[in-house]
C-alpha cells in the first residue's frame, strides 16, 4: 500500500472506532439498563413476554397462568379484569 491509502485507511478505521464509542455514549441510560436486563433474559424467557394467554369466561386469570407469570414465560392475558385477578 502507499503512504497515502494507509493514512486514507486509518483514518477510517479510526473515524468508525469514535462513532462507535460516541454512539455508546449518546445511549440513555434507561436504554442502557434495559439492554443489559434483556441480555440476561434466557431465550425461553424472551419468548415468553411474547405469549399472550387468555383467562376464562368469568374474566378470571386460569391458575396456571400465575405460575408462568412467575418464571417469566407470561407476557400478558387477555380478557382477565381487575388487578387482582
Amino acid at each position: 500500500m502507499q503512504k497515502t491509502a494507509r493514512t486514507i485507511w486509518f483514518t477510517l478505521v479510526v473515524l468508525l472506532l469514535s462513532s462507535v464509542v460516541l454512539a455508546q455514549r449518546s445511549v440513555p441510560a434507561v436504554e442502557r439498563r434495559i439492554n443489559q436486563l434483556v441480555a440476561k433474559m434466557t431465550l425461553a424467557e424472551k419468548l415468553g413476554q411474547l405469549q399472550q394467554l387468555d383467562g376464562d369466561s368469568s374474566g378470571f386469570a386460569r391458575p396456571e397462568h400465575f405460575d408462568l407469570a412467575r418464571k417469566g414465560l407470561l407476557g400478558s392475558t387477555l380478557n382477565v379484569r381487575g388487578v387482582k385477578f
